[in-house]
């Protein structure tokens, strides 16, 4: 028998179990052990209560997680991570939980639902669309072995490491809107699994700076003064280079030329694409309810 209700009281154990499994034959890979995906989720301000997921007998064959935050044009869920484990695919069953979900999520307050999704996975975003969800952008990932040959003007300049991040020493020199699991309560909540990399010039101004996981050389946020000089810039992914074997930045919207130029320069080849995806739930209050009555019979 079949059921479709929230992960609020569902082990972690459980849901990553089905994680591991819908995933084994995925694009990307990932670790889908309850620890990792217990830190990652925790970044990502999953909230259990507003995820979903479709049991069969009660085997959780298909799961929709959801992130919640407040943004500035109200109440926001993002679709963290929604897959369907081997044995029941073909069923629909990401449609079949949204149906019951966005109810709940209307009466909750969220007003926007949004996601990211691999351009080539075609069924996802079929699968999306048909639930409402439309493309709103693209985001670029690149990875590889960084190419910065030294340079004498690189000696003019100072490079810091701290083992903190400080969101108002940097913010200034943000140039790009960061992805859900990059924006800075994010990064803040997990502290302690990123180091900071702070370029200065020869003024002892504060050119740029890179946020990076020293477990996995991922960066999660980068930027650069408005008119920092390139070569400031390439010291900066120098000194990287002789820490990090391999470097992959995550996420960059596809209208920030300078930092995807910059990117390619040093050496990082763009090998994943994703779409933004989105959706304005505007249903009113009253509709709303008689809807998340009918969902939940």
């Amino acid at each position: 028998m079949q059921q479709i209700r929230t992960l609020g009281d569902v082990p972690l154990t459980t849901i990553a179990t089905a994680v591991g499994h819908a995933f084994e034959d995925y694009f990307v890979k990932m670790d889908a052990s309850p620890a990792a995906l217990g830190a990652r989720w925790y970044g990502a301000r999953v909230d259990y209560a507003l995820s979903f997921g479709a049991f069969e007998n009660d085997e959780l064959v298909a799961f929709l997680l959801h992130g919640v935050d407040e943004g500035k044009n109200g109440k926001k869920a993002h679709n963290i991570v929604s897959g369907v484990v081997p044995t029941h695919r073909g069923k629909r069953l990401i449609e079949q939980i949204y149906e019951k979900a966005l109810p709940v999520l209307r009466i909750s307050g969220v007003k926007t639902l949004t996601l990211e999704v691999i351009t080539e996975n075609q069924k996802a975003i079929k699968a999306y669309q048909n639930v409402g969800l439309r493309p709103a952008g693209m985001l670029r990932c690149f990875e590889g072995k960084l190419n910065v040959p030294n340079e004498k003007a690189f000696a003019s300049f100072r490079v810091q490491k701290i083992q903190d991040y400080e969101w108002d020493l940097v913010k200034d020199l943000s140039n790009y809107a960061y992805s859900w699991d990059n924006h800075p309560e994010a990064v803040a909540m997990l502290a302690d699994d990123y180091e900071t990399w702070l370029i200065y010039d020869q003024q002892n101004v504060l050119n740029g700076f890179a946020v990076i996981n020293p477990q996995n050389g991922s960066i999660s946020q980068l930027g650069f003064r408005s008119g920092a000089a390139n070569n400031v810039k390439m010291c900066l992914f120098h000194a990287l280079s002789e820490v990090y074997e391999t470097i992959r930045v995550q996420n960059i919207p596809n209208d920030a030329d300078e930092i995807i130029e910059l990117l390619q320069k040093v050496g990082l080849k763009n090998n994943i694409n994703q779409f933004e995806m989105k959706m304005n739930l505007t249903a009113n209050m009253t509709e709303a309810l008689s809807m998340r009555v009918a969902a939940m019979r």
